[in-house]
């Protein structure tokens, strides 16, 4: 993404990402290291909503083109509970790193 595409909406960028193999279709992805800090508490004064994250964590893969970057985690503890929790879930599956100031979307894979 760049200057001149960064504002169109989210399901433009999925689209654009989809990759062909055979009869399926599927979304690219590029594993990451790093990122272990929450992405929601970042403090740079940027609004965090689960579009604008998903957008930030599009990167570019081996083949030079776009696909999301993942951090992935092994756990079996969920995250949700019966009360009513005030902060969308969605908003906090995605990780920070600061050293390279890119976001990943956190998916577990447990073994």
């Amino acid at each position: 993404m760049d200057c001149s595409n960064n504002n169109y909406p989210l399901i433009h960028h999925l689209t654009a990402m989809a990759r062909k193999s055979g009869s399926l279709i599927g979304m690219p992805i590029v594993a990451v290291s790093g990122h272990n800090d929450q992405a929601a508490q970042c403090d740079d004064g940027l609004p965090r909503t689960f579009e604008k994250l998903l957008t930030a964590s599009i990167g570019v893969d081996s083949c030079g083109k776009p696909a999301l970057r993942v951090k992935f985690i092994d756990s079996c503890e969920t995250q949700i509970s019966c009360k009513i929790e005030s902060d969308n879930i969605l908003d906090q599956i995605f990780a920070y790193d600061a050293t390279n100031k890119t976001f990943a979307l956190v998916l577990n894979q447990s073994t």
